[in-house]
């Protein structure tokens, strides 16, 4: 029997491993340990173990702090508890005592007995169809040559771990002696570098899986691992059941409650409802009410790893930036400022000095420029959200392309503290909430000359190719007045009904969506404010928000008719996908309806009943 630790991090976790017992469900690893702190009764047969025994916390967050000197302590500790936990994960494999080990994170339930070996002694490592980021730069440099295998992720909220695999390749990141640090963990942050330590996307499943399918191929079987992923959203987690486990177990190998989700109006009795239960399977039931899920349709459920790694052993974003200057050339001859903005961001993508070079030669023959574009963000309490969406900008744009100008309407969880810390933003901070559409107003001012507008919420995050799709819409034709994206959370036309777990699946989505397309704008009457890019000529000529609708609503339909009014066009980008969480600064009033309703009867007295036309 091997050791098993299992990962967990919530409360209300725990009680649920407690009410459905599925400890038992863990057949080949009876889990010996637990975590630091946890009930005795959980595991009655296991011995506890401290996370200190294994690695020292308070080590990994002076490294990090080294990296992060600059930002706060509670972001550093949130910092420091992902990456300790991946660290952890992964020294664990040189103090077990059996060949292999079994991670589990907690908040994955398992629905019935899983088996993780085979009878001569071969590995499952499971696989599914999950948006996550790819890791091989980093991986890269330190062991060159581990890149991401196959197509599929290891994410699935476990891992048999070989121990001598592990340790393999702890010791082969170690050996790595132009890399600063001296333990694997040191270096994989000193790789990971502050520029992107912020963005979390280092994850030991993922790293690990791909170095044994690369290096140990014929000592394991990849196997599809089937997830009821967001499971919080239509069960409670302190009343799931074992009987619901039974009952998911046809269909689904687990079911995950991700933090931060509660079960939906919409959802509440649903998957409870007997008579459901018996007419629909699992899967037909969740089908039904979440029509976006989608599982990875593959013949078969076991697999050798290179059945599937042949489609997928190069990175293609290394190649990207061919794309993007061929685009430029092909504009150069039809629409020159859509040129240089190609070529610009051929630049920001290439990886190559050479290579940009040539690149920048090419927009420089051209007779035309295009300004950059000025992010106006209005910051109202929410740090971590503001922190995300800055650090979006920074990642998926280059330092030419953007000017950030963050205007505070009177915060006071530190994120005014942030943003005077942050040198490539300009700051305009207000003694009192002046509201959304007048702050807006600041942030044209500060923004400087001649730079568009993109108006951008601050629980927004910027994605792949994003900004540039919506500056190409904006400078489609000489009559378009505004560019808008489409997004998870957005008004009629600009709204794409998904549902997925996390803000990163969200992002590696949009990787995928915003490409070249053979018809990427729509004309629209209105567009959604939340990430509105609008010509600076017309804000200079007609002016900004209208802050009567101070604090905010429907200034953004006002500014779209005068838009309109003007002569131009408003432009949705279908290959611009942006996330957005919704509505963070004004969720917590309790006057909303007011506003809304105020701010509607003066859009109607200003524009008439038929606004819309």
């Amino acid at each position: 029997m091997n050791d098993c630790i299992l990962v967990i991090t919530r409360e209300e976790i725990r009680k649920a491993w407690e009410n459905t017992d599925c400890l038992s469900f863990l057949a080949e690893a009876p889990a010996c340990y637990t975590g630091e702190g946890f009930s005795a009764h959980l595991l009655p047969q296991g011995r506890q173990i401290y996370t200190e025994s294994v690695l020292s916390r308070d080590e990994v967050r002076n490294v990090i702090h080294e990296e992060m000197w600059d930002e706060d302590d509670d972001y550093i500790e949130k910092l420091t508890e992902f990456y300790y936990l991946q660290f952890l994960k992964m020294q664990y494999a040189r103090m077990a005592g059996d060949e292999f080990y079994l991670l589990w994170d907690a908040e994955y339930l398992p629905c019935s007995t899983m088996s993780f070996y085979t009878p001569d002694n071969m590995v499952y490592l499971d696989i599914r169809e999950e948006l996550c980021e790819d890791e091989s730069e980093i991986w890269e440099q330190l062991i060159p040559g581990l890149h991401k295998r196959i197509e599929l992720s290891f994410h699935t909220g476990h891992m048999p771990v070989c121990a001598d695999y592990m340790c393999e390749m702890l010791d082969e990141i170690e050996k790595r002696e132009y890399v600063s640090g001296k333990t694997f963990w040191e270096k994989i942050l000193h790789i990971i570098g502050r520029k992107h330590l912020g963005e979390m996307v280092f994850q030991c499943y993922e790293m690990y899986g791909n170095y044994v399918v690369w290096r140990h191929p014929e000592k394991c079987i990849l196997r599809v691992f089937r997830v009821f992923r967001l499971g919080a959203d239509f069960f409670e987690t302190n009343r799931i059941s074992r009987s619901d486990l039974d009952w998911l177990a046809p269909d689904f190998d687990a079911i995950s409650f991700e933090e931060g989700h509660t079960v939906r109006d919409v959802h509440k009795g649903v998957f409870e409802n007997e008579e459901y239960r018996k007419k629909l399977t699992p899967l037909q039931m969740l089908k039904a009410v979440q029509g976006e899920y989608r599982e990875k349709e593959l013949i078969g459920r076991y697999f050798r790893p290179e059945y599937l790694m042949s489609s997928y052993t190069t990175d293609p974003l290394s190649e990207e930036y061919r794309i993007y200057e061929e685009i430029g050339d092909r504009k150069s001859c039809e629409n020159e400022k859509q040129a240089w903005l190609s070529y610009q961001h051929a630049v920001f993508l290439c990886p190559e000095e050479r290579e940009r070079e040539r690149i920048v030669r090419k927009k420089n023959a051209l007779s035309t420029t295009v300004p950059g574009t000025s992010v106006v963000i209005v910051s109202y309490n929410n740090r971590e959200l503001m922190r995300e969406c800055v650090q979006s900008i920074r990642r998926h744009s280059g330092s030419d392309e953007y000017t950030i100008v963050a205007v505070d309407n009177a915060s006071t969880d530190g994120v005014k503290e942030y943003l005077q810390r942050q040198k490539d933003v300009i700051l305009h901070c207000n003694q009192e909430n002046v509201g959304f559409p007048r702050a807006c107003n600041q942030g044209i001012a500060l923004a400087p000359n001649g730079e568009d507008i993109l108006f951008l919420n601050n629980d927004t995050r910027l994605t792949h190719n994003a900004l540039y799709w919506l500056r190409m819409g904006l400078y489609e034709a000489d009559d378009t007045g505004a560019a808008g994206c489409i997004s998870n959370y957005a008004g009629i036309g600009q709204m794409r009904e998904l549902m997925l777990a996390t803000k990163e699946n969200y992002a590696v989505y949009a990787k995928r969506l915003n490409i070249p397309l053979e018809e990427p704008y729509m004309k629209a009457k209105i567009l959604c404010g939340f990430a509105m890019l609008v010509k600076r000529d017309f804000l200079e000529k007609y002016g900004g928000m209208d802050e009567q609708f101070s604090p905010g609503y429907y200034e953004d339909t006002d500014l779209s008719l005068r838009i309109r009014r003007a002569g131009l066009q408003l432009r949705i980008c279908l290959n611009s996908f942006i996330y957005h969480a919704g509505g963070m600064s004004f969720r917590k009033r309790s006057d909303l309806d007011k506003i809304s309703e105020r701010n509607l009867n003066y859009l109607i007295a200003k524009w008439g009943t038929d606004f819309m036309d």
